[in-house]
Order: C-alpha cells, then structure tokens, then sequence
C-alpha cells in the first residue's frame, strides 16, 4: 500500500508516484528519475529551484551530487576503485557566515597657539660721597610661541553575511575484507567476523568500542562517557 497523504503537525504531504512506484511529488518537493529510476533531481514544487542532483556511472556510482541546504550549496565529485568502493570525495561548500569589519577612523582637533612677549625695562643707580655715577641697563625683549593638537580615534564594529568557499577532500581507506578502514575523521577496527569493535580518532584515541555475543548481537557500547548494554 502507497502512502497518499501525511499530517505530522507541521506540513501536510500529499504523495503521488509514477508506474513503479517511485515518488514524484510530496506538496512540497518533485522528484524525477532517470531511464533506469534512479533519483536525478529534486525540485522545490512552488518555485521550481533545484535542491538536489546526482550523476552516476554506468555501475550506478555516484559520480557527481549537488546538495542546497539551508545556507549552504555543496557540491562534490566521487572517486571509485576498481571495487566500487568510494575512494575520494572532493568538492566545495558555498555558505553564508557572518563576518566582523573592523573600521577604525581617526579624527584631528583644532589647532591651537599661544605666544607672549617680555617687556624691556631701565633702571638708573645714585652713588654718594658727592660723586654721582650713572648707570643704567636693559633688560633683552623675548617672545615665543606655543602651539599644539590633539588627535580623537573612532573604532567602528560591524557584521556582515558573506559568501565563503570551503574545500573538503576526504580519502577512505578499506581493508582486504571491504571494510572501511579510515575516513577524515576516523579509524575504524573489526574483528575476525568483520564486526565493527572499535573506532578512534585520528591519533588513535578510543572514542567508542563495541560488543557482541555468539549470535552476533552487539551487547555493549562504551564510550570515554558511559556505558550501555543491550538486552
């Protein structure tokens, strides 16, 4: 039986699909489909702007995706082996982040000056004894000036949303059993039956291990935080 109609309080989908039961339309998004059905594109059903894309091989490799997201557009290429296992991811991420400015304006005050000037003055001295002697003397005359500024510094803050370009490339690595051996962020470490026991980081720092029992189901997981057993 085919969904044709979901509420979850928010949105209302109401499904459609084509002869073979792919999806074509959910109210809100429309999906197309290539020859052989594989997902092509998805559009935004009210404005028509593409939200996603994908290219394949002729092995159904991914080959090529495009993904826009809330401030984000990214777009990556896939790199296979000879396996078929993913090899490399390269691409670019466009988004919006919000940049600070940095403006700094500096200002100069009025000029000012001052100046003064000393006065010449004369003095003339008596002497006794029925012998009069003059004398006089001057005093130099001297100005000068003064003069001084003041500078005021403004230091302006502000935010903006601009277009960054992030590069990612990320290798995956595998083991002899297919098993995916190490991505860009982690390590991962299998047993015998290739059941996932470990992942680390980079630098080999334990960041989750796991547990299984004779029937292969995982029993434990222990992380640096707490431990949880499965029953």
């Amino acid at each position: 039986m085919r969904t044709s109609s979901l509420n979850n309080w928010l949105k209302t989908y109401n499904y459609t699909y084509d002869a073979v039961w792919n999806i074509t339309n959910d109210n809100h998004k429309t999906y197309s489909y290539d020859d052989i059905y594989r997902i092509k594109q998805i559009t935004d059903t009210n404005t028509t702007t593409l939200l996603e894309s994908f290219d394949y091989d002729n092995l159904w490799n991914r080959i090529n995706s495009y993904n826009q997201s809330t401030w984000s557009w990214a777009n990556y290429d896939y790199a296979t082996n000879n396996l078929n296992q993913y090899t490399t991811l390269s691409g670019s991420i466009l988004s919006y982040q919000l940049q600070e400015i940095i403006e700094t304006t500096t200002s100069s005050g009025t000029t000012e000056t001052s100046s003064w000037t000393t006065e010449s003055w004369s003095r003339t001295t008596e002497s006794g004894s029925g012998t009069t002697e003059t004398g006089s003397w001057t005093t130099e005359t001297w100005s000068g000036t003064t003069t001084w500024t003041w500078e005021t510094t403004t230091t302006t803050i502000t935010y903006t949303w601009s277009l960054v370009t992030t590069n990612e490339n990320i290798d995956y690595l595998y083991d002899n059993n297919w098993n995916l051996k190490q991505d860009n962020k982690y390590k991962y470490y299998y047993d015998y039956k290739n059941r996932l026991v470990k992942a680390t980081n980079l630098v080999d720092e334990t960041i989750v291990e796991f547990s299984y029992d004779v029937l292969n189901r995982r029993f434990q997981k222990t992380t640096s935080e707490k431990v949880i057993n499965y029953v």
